[in-house]
């Protein structure tokens, strides 16, 4: 008998397959004709009768479900329905099939497994027929009859089908009364022999081509033959929610392929190995707009030939799973790896066998370095960012184990080409992301690049750590070059550095280039070993420090101005007798900011004698904090913050201070002073005309203002919550004050009242005030406060600034940076809807929404907008917030 074999993987596209039927001739000469052996001759006579390809006569024949080649590649298995599932009452169920083609086929082989509730009472299996052509074929041979059985394997072979075009299997059971359950699994309909099968498809979806599949004689492989002038309409397309999977050793042979949108295409076995010839000269032969999964090993992958090209489109997700080569990435890109769509996303994720070393002079779109099987250390197999050339540019976010284990990426570039991030930085827990060598050496070979440049912001889980340095020594190590292993913060827009618990960042070289009055803000330690260089931008430390290791008085490079200096607290190690100047302002008409202080915060130091330019006199004004308990503060106020202390006396060693800005203007018993270098002084507030002051130096007082003031005030502080600003100050005592008036200012120039607070009935001694601003301006926020006489007259005081930005934790914004799209998304449906406005942060409104309730993300369409920095706030019932997002 005549028996046909399915013996390519059918391509299934919307459930017709292009392609042909194979014919397998079991018996070269069954008719005897006396033709064997020869395809060309049998078909001079009867073309069923010999091997050979056959196409159906409509150009397409219909499959669904999932294909499976036999192991020893004398077979194609498609599997109808992977379980049938039903559930009744009492009656009869059937189960029927799709219709299933019979075009050139002579014969069937077909199987099952039934399985019925465990019970007392199951069901009893009746028939298992046929229907060909819509008539209903007697019952099967095996079945005389019904089987009462909760467990039966059905298989029957070589059922002949000859002059029908279509089969349909049945398969009927009686059910008893009662909810009665049962289960009909891994039904086989097979044009030939069945036998134990392997995998080299998946079922997930459709996917088209107009080509020849077909496994190798051994059924070692699984490969497409294709014309290599190929174009347009036969290029083979993965449709949405379909999957093409190439598994064991096998190749895979195009022309032209394109992973759509919503598609995936995975290279599974180490050697699987996705072959693409020039299809498409015009353009990119291999188009990724969905996931690709590349677990090649070394030698193996994709293999660009001929020209041949590919292109990612911004929905494209790489994950890079083995050490299989990587510079085709950087090498294969149509039209150039600089024109890689900053969206798209690559991931290199560890399974437990090494990642590849990284193409260097790679561009990459948003970029990954995940683990899926605990802590990967790039230690453990010298597998690492390197290389001796071009550097590396990260055009969305870089991410480092931010899901799953953690995660030791060691960036080794020693060319003068930083590690360029253009989003944000982001380290997950326990994770590092060091430019020191695997080995934590520093050498001419590796470990020795420019650093790491980042525009977006970073952000530090616990335990994670930041080190662009060299570990052997702080600012210097062997085989170090100088000017090397550098965290660039640059860019126009506001950067936030957040460190979590734990978190740490060490670097040898800190240079802030900020444009126009973007800055730094950051939360967390910058610790720095050699060099601070202020280029531009105004770093803003709050509660966190900005350290400065290296005691050389030069430490500090730049040119420190009324846009570029220190917003916060520095931290610098010195020397005795060096000559230190701090980065605080400008001098002129242009001036940056007051007051500030310097402290020390070592025992023991020794003297200090300062000098300050000023615009405001000849002698600059100063003032004295005298906080009982503390160490003695000279607070400098009024003129430009730009200082240079001389540190004097014999003592050897190291000392460290604090230089911190403090926004808090310091009075001592109601009188203003001046103060100046000159001779000696008592201890305590600056009163009469001499004072001494321990540990910094001699000054003596001119000129003194003795005049009374009705309100002493000692503390004025603004600070950001999550409720919005808190605004304190405490006076010492009240005469003669009629009331307070709170001001507040977005730009430092045009005040606005906020509130008035009245006299304290004359009192005496401290009295504290509060006020929480609950709508502020997202950045910064000037106050202001004007404090009023009985007879009217007034003095200022102020400003203090405080930043907010109320970010919300379950509401995102992406891409980020954004082109022509952006989408809001919160995870969760709500019952209340969600308003939402587009504005710059001059507060011009550009859009606004709303999210329906049960609605969870919208997207907006934003390629008219300028590029540039633009705020969204919004707000769901009584929760609001704003975030910060950037248009390119």
């Amino acid at each position: 008998m005549q028996r046909a074999i399915l013996f390519a993987a059918g391509i299934l596209v919307a459930g017709l397959v292009h392609g042909q039927l194979y014919l397998e001739n079991f018996n070269d000469d069954p008719a005897g004709t006396g033709v064997s052996g020869s395809p060309s001759a049998c078909a001079e006579t009867d073309p069923t009768l010999c091997d050979g390809w056959l196409a159906p006569p409509d150009g397409n024949w219909t499959l669904t479900g999932q294909f499976y080649s036999l192991a020893d590649g004398n077979d194609f298995v498609r599997v109808v329905s992977n379980q049938l599932r039903a559930q009744d009452t009492d009656g009869t169920l059937c189960f029927t099939t799709a219709a299933i083609p019979l075009t050139g086929v002579a014969a069937l082989d077909v199987q099952f497994d039934y399985r019925g509730d465990p019970d007392n009472d199951p069901e009893e299996l009746i028939a298992v027929s046929l229907r060909l052509d819509g008539t209903v074929v007697q019952p099967l041979t095996t079945l005389a009859g019904p089987v009462n059985t909760s467990e039966l394997t059905f298989s029957e072979s070589g059922i002949s089908v000859a002059g029908y075009q279509s089969v349909v299997l049945e398969i009927c059971l009686s059910v008893n009364t009662g909810n009665e359950q049962l289960n009909i699994d891994n039904v086989l309909v097979t044009a030939g022999q069945s036998g134990p099968a392997t995998y080299y498809s998946v079922s997930s979806g459709d996917w088209e081509d107009a080509g020849i599949w077909n496994s190798a004689p051994d059924g070692s492989g699984f490969s497409q033959t294709y014309d290599p002038n190929w174009h347009g309409a036969d290029a083979f397309v993965i449709q949405p929610g379909h999957a093409l999977t190439i598994n064991d050793n096998a190749t895979v042979e195009a022309g032209q392929l394109t992973v759509s949108s919503g598609g995936s295409l995975a290279l599974v076995n180490s050697g699987a190995v996705l072959r693409m010839g020039d299809g498409n000269p015009a353009g990119p032969d291999l188009l990724i707009e969905g996931t690709f999964e590349n677990n090649a090993s070394s030698g193996n992958g994709v293999d660009l030939t001929g020209g041949a090209t590919y292109q990612l489109g911004p929905s494209a997700v790489i994950r890079h799973t083995n050490n299989g080569p990587t510079a085709w990435y950087r090498d294969g890109f149509e039209g150039g790896v600089g024109n890689m769509p900053a969206s798209a996303e690559f991931n290199y994720v560890y399974r437990g066998n090494p990642l590849s070393v990284v193409a260097v002079g790679m561009v990459y779109p948003n970029l990954r370095y995940l683990s899926e099987s605990g802590h990967y250390d790039a230690q453990d197999f010298s597998a690492v960012f390197q290389g001796v050339g071009d550097g590396m540019t990260v055009l969305g976010d870089f991410s480092i184990g931010t899901a799953g284990g953690s995660v030791e990426v060691y960036y080794n570039n020693v060319s003068s080409q930083p590690l360029l991030v253009q989003g944000r930085l982001e380290i997950g827990p326990g994770s590092t992301l060091t430019t020191a060598s695997f080995d934590h050496s520093c050498n001419h070979a590796r470990g020795d690049g420019r650093g790491l440049e980042v525009l977006g912001d970073l952000y530090l889980s616990a335990n994670a750590t930041l080190e662009v340095s060299a570990a052997s020594a702080a600012g210097s190590g062997s085989g170090c070059a100088a000017g090397r292993r550098i965290l660039h913060l640059s860019g126009g827009t506001e950067q936030f550095i957040q460190g979590a618990s734990g978190s740490t960042i060490t670097v040898d070289q800190l240079t802030i280039t900020k444009n126009g009055w973007a800055g730094v803000e950051t939360n967390t330690d910058l610790r720095i070993g050699h060099t601070l260089a202020l280029e531009g931008g105004i770093v803003t430390t709050g509660p966190a420090r900005v350290i400065l290791e290296n005691d050389d008085p030069g430490a500090i490079t730049g040119s420190p101005g009324s846009q570029t200096y220190i917003h916060g607290t520095l931290e610098w190690r010195m020397a005795a007798g060096g000559f230190y100047t701090f980065p605080l302002g400008e001098p002129g008409s242009a001036c940056g900011y007051a007051p500030f202080s310097i402290a020390f915060t070592g025992a023991a130091p020794p003297y200090l004698a300062g000098s300050f330019a000023s615009s405001e006199a000849a002698v600059p004004p100063g003032e004295m904090a005298c906080e009982e308990g503390e160490n003695p503060v000279y607070t400098y106020d009024y003129g430009c913050a730009y200082g240079d202390w001389l540190l004097q006396g014999s003592a050897a060693g190291a000392y460290t201070f604090d230089l911190s800005v403090d926004p808090c203007v310091y009075q001592c018993a109601g009188v203003y002073q001046q103060l100046a270098r000159a001779g000696a002084m008592t201890d305590g507030c600056p009163v009469g005309t001499t004072a001494r002051f321990d540990d910094f130096g001699q000054f003596t007082v001119l000129g003194a203002d003795l005049r009374v003031l009705p309100v002493t005030l000692a503390t004025f502080t603004a600070r950001a919550t999550e409720e919005g600003i808190l605004l304190h100050w405490r006076t010492i005592d009240e005469a003669g004050h009629d009331h307070f008036l709170l001001e507040h200012s977005a730009d430092a120039i045009k005040y606005e009242p906020l509130a008035r607070f009245p006299a304290g009935q004359w009192l005496a001694g401290p009295r504290d005030y509060y006020h929480l601003d609950t709508s502020p301006w997202p950045g910064d926020n000037y106050y202001r406060l004007r404090q009023v006489d009985v007879d009217e007259t007034t003095e200022t005081y102020g400003p203090v600034v405080a930043r907010w930005l109320s970010v919300a934790p379950d509401l995102a914004v992406h891409p980020v940076p954004a082109q022509d799209w952006l989408r809001l998304e919160r995870p969760l449906a709500s019952e209340l809807p969600l308003t939402f406005t587009l504005l710059d942060p001059l507060g011009r409104v550009f859009l606004q929404g709303t999210l329906s309730d049960g609605e969870t993300k919208t997207t907006l369409a934003i390629d008219h907008l300028p590029a540039g920095t633009y705020l969204l706030h919004w707000q769901e019932g009584k929760a609001s917030g704003w975030l910060r997002w950037l248009k390119q």
